[in-house]
This record gives structure tokens, sequence and C-alpha cells, in this order.
């Protein structure tokens, strides 16, 4: 995965999260790993990545995405 849009991403959860600058993102987190990610704050995040990307993520392919670091693949393969 390219280094500069793994950084976007990571940088995408927290804004849309609104988690700290020092927050340290791990590819294994997934909602509800931490307060900050529920449900609502997910579809916030899909949203916010298929509006910067251009991208439509389908609910069947997004059943199947368990983790961050699983998310952040799906995307960089969509966009290419």
């Amino acid at each position: 995965m390219g280094d500069i849009m793994d950084k976007e991403l990571d940088l995408l959860l927290k804004e849309t999260l609104y988690l700290d600058d020092n927050f340290e993102i791990n590819d294994n987190m997934f909602p509800g790993s931490i307060i900050e990610w529920d449900s609502l704050s997910h579809m916030n995040l899909i949203y916010n990545i298929s509006n910067k990307y251009n991208i439509e993520i389908p609910f069947k392919d997004l059943k199947n995405i368990e983790n961050w670091g699983q998310l952040k693949k799906y995307v960089c393969k969509k966009f290419k």
C-alpha cells in the first residue's frame, strides 16, 4: 500500500473519530475497539472515504472487512 495514501487514510480516521494527533493508529483496530469508533462514526468514516477518493464501498464488501488495515487495503485497490 502506498505510504502517502496510508498516512492520508490514518489522518482521515483521526479526523472523523476526533482522535488526538498523538493517538497511535493500529491496523488491527475495528469499530468498537475504541469508544470513539461506534456505528455512527463508522458510517461517517465510510462516507468520508468515499467522498475523498470518489469510490463506492458496497455493503456486501464492507461486511467482509474486519479491521482498519483491511479497509485501507480495500480502498487502495479501489482507488487505483
